[in-house]
């Protein structure tokens, strides 16, 4: 006898496989053109030890019958055991169209394919067919409980278990697995997804709070993960128990961990501050309207806001709400005779963490790597002018158009500083030129734009020199300089500039100005108003601008930027021990931006400061007032009564 697998190389595909070899029988593992290498591969590899038993099966899911020709068909007849159908698109950002044509054709195609050869159908489904909109416990016995599906992975896994459910003609086992997770003897996972999505956010409070600091987190959410050796165990020993056709099985584990349990062993395993405090789920729901319990306004850019900057998926946030507990019992009653048990989060979830660790986060580095490859050659043979580029984020910039195929021109006072930098691009390979002029000098800036005109075009520039001066109102009334120059610099010697290569560039109809404003532009931070308002002066040109200028190809991006580790913020004693980005991660901020063109780019957290400004500007100007009296000046603020914490030009 023998088996037929679908999804045979995929992440429970691979599995179920190492234990289905442990019977010594061949394994049909039905599998496109396209992937024989990957299976050649597995075989050469982690299965090299049963050669022989994994017979290839050329076919396809999408096809009738799944493609399975005659000749194949004829020696399986009669000679399978079993079925397994794992393969389906699992990707939570499908569109409708496809996860329908894998999903619900795929299973009538692999149920034709098993009525054909006459075995049972082994069907894998998901606890994703409850919506998660179910509250209380799901059964195993409780199918269509008029729950509203509105996700595509959802909805066709829903459909294709209906498909299952429906027929006659074939024998069938259905199996909901909860959500999947590494194994828990390895922690061996092939991506990341769902929970892995925490374990960023888990390492950045390791590194950087102490273990004993009790963290906040929610109770709002029920997790129901299982690691994948668990569900391959069960679907392998279900599967040979007799007497269970036609039933469905949980696989998921009997005490499914609420959101703070779970991300409080996780962060334990990772060597993290542990979460000592949760918020009742009533607290979370303040953000919804009082009368129809929808999200608020508020609510949804915070929402926007995060999962744009971390790249989670709307359908994984949802679904860390969900509520739905799934009874088990009937999948118990086999498994535990047999001495297979779901292990509980806190026994495996140091495996994951060492894995992920290990493993993935490295792998999702260099795909980041890879993306920003892709990205640079959006910039390669660009002209890109940099403002402030002696040092600093400017200077990173630079060597990052540089090394991305661009040619930076460097615009700052200090010549030495530019030939320095520019030898260290030219000594690895790239090119580069520079420019010296004060910004703050409109005659040199004149004469930079009439340097300009007899070059060839700007294709790029990037306003990033700036002044900032951190003092407080009190202490700044008879000192109306501070605005003046901090407005010489920021707005009128960048839009002298950009007046200047703006004519060139409308007519080639082909232009990119980018402008380094700041985070606090959206905060309205406390202590910065002349340096906030100068760069606020220029954001409000730029916006105008770009309305006239994006007929002619050219446009305009707001890069509101963070905080960054540069001698511009070393002024400020408080900001020493503050999380910053470093000049590169800013740089690659700008190579995005060149790229995407976006009209503004910022963090989450200075959108959703913003968002709340629109909606309640009352209560953030209680917020700022909070912060400026409850933290302190600098030493100078302490012992001066005029401080001049001027930053340098760069």
């Amino acid at each position: 006898m023998a088996y037929i697998i679908t999804g045979g190389t995929g992440f429970i595909g691979k599995h179920l496989i190492d234990r289905l070899l442990t019977r010594g029988e061949p394994i049909h593992v039905l599998v496109r053109e396209a992937s024989e290498a990957t299976l050649a591969a597995l075989c050469e590899g982690r299965w090299a030890h049963a050669r022989g038993l994994i017979v290839p099966l050329r076919g396809d899911i999408t096809l009738p019958g799944c493609g399975v020709s005659e000749a194949a068909l004829g020696g399986l007849r009669g000679q399978v055991r079993a079925l397994f159908h794992l393969a389906a698109i699992y990707d939570m950002n499908v569109d409708a169209e496809a996860a329908r044509r894998a999903n619900v054709d795929g299973t009538a195609h692999a149920l034709s394919l098993a009525e054909q050869v006459g075995t049972t159908f082994q069907h894998v489904s998901s606890i994703a067919i409850t919506g998660g909109v179910v509250r209380g416990v799901f059964t195993e016995a409780m199918f269509d409980e008029a729950q509203q599906l509105d996700h595509p992975y959802y909805a066709t896994k829903f459909e294709s278990e209906r498909l299952v459910r429906s027929q006659t003609a074939v024998p069938y086992r259905i199996y909901r697995p909860g959500v999947v997770v590494g194994s828990a003897r390895t922690g061996e996972a092939d991506k990341i997804d769902g929970p892995y999505y925490a374990f960023p956010f888990i390492e950045l409070a390791r590194r950087n709070l102490p273990r004993w600091l009790p963290l906040l987190g929610s109770d709002a959410g029920v997790l129901n993960i299982v690691p994948v050796d668990y569900v391959a165990s069960a679907l392998d020993a279900i599967a040979h128990a007799q007497g269970n056709d036609g039933q469905t099985f949980h696989l998921v584990g009997p005490n499914a961990p609420s959101l703070f349990r779970a991300m409080g062993a996780l962060s334990k395993a990772a060597g993290g501050p542990r979460y000592a405090l949760s918020w009742p789920s009533s607290v979370q729901r303040l953000g919804a309207s009082r009368s129809r319990r929808k999200p608020s306004p508020l609510a949804l850019a915070v929402r926007a806001g995060f999962l744009e900057k971390t790249g989670i998926p709307e359908s994984v946030l949802s679904a860390s709400e969900w509520r739905t507990r799934f009874d088990s019992k009937n999948a118990e009653r086999v498994l535990a005779p047999l001495g297979i048990r779901c292990p509980e989060l806190p026994a495996y979830a140091d495996k994951l963490w060492s894995y992920w660790k290990a493993e993935l986060a490295p792998r999702h580095k260099r795909a980041r790597v890879e993306q920003r490859g892709v990205l640079s050659r959006g910039v390669c043979d660009k002209r890109v002018l940099i403002t402030g580029a002696s040092s600093g984020i400017g200077e990173a910039v630079a060597r990052a158009v540089a090394h991305s195929g661009g040619i930076p021109l460097l615009v700052a006072r200090n010549e030495d500083k530019l030939r320095a930098v520019c030898a260290h691009i030219e000594a690895e390979g790239g090119r580069a030129s520079f420019f010296v002029c004060d910004l703050n000098d409109p005659l040199q800036v004149d004469a930079l734009i009439a340097k300009l005109r007899a070059e060839p075009p700007i294709e790029v520039l990037v306003n990033n020199a700036g002044r900032s001066i951190r003092r407080s109102l009190a202490h700044a009334y008879d000192r109306i300089h501070d605005y003046e120059r901090t407005m010489q610099l920021n707005f009128f010697g960048a839009l002298r500039l950009t007046l200047g290569v703006l004519p060139d560039m409308r007519a080639r109809r082909n232009g990119h100005i980018i402008n380094i404003s700041s985070a606090g532009v959206l905060l309205d931070t406390p202590r910065f108003s002349a340096y906030i308002a100068s760069k606020a002066a220029f954001d409000a040109f730029s916006r105008v601008a770009a309305g006239e200028a994006l007929s002619d190809n050219v446009h305009f991006t707001t890069i509101y930027m963070p905080l960054v580790r540069t001698p511009m913020i070393a002024p400020t004693k408080g900001y020493e021990s503050a999380p910053a980005l470093t000049p590169d991660q800013a740089a690659a901020w700008v190579i995005e931006a060149i790229f995407k063109r976006p009209k503004r780019m910022s963090n989450h957290v200075a959108q959703a400061f913003h968002a709340l400004e629109e909606l309640h500007p009352s209560l953030t100007t209680r917020l700022r007032n909070f912060g400026y009296r409850y933290t302190p000046g600098s030493k100078k603020a302490r012992a001066a009564a005029a401080p001049d914490e001027l930053a340098p030009i760069p």
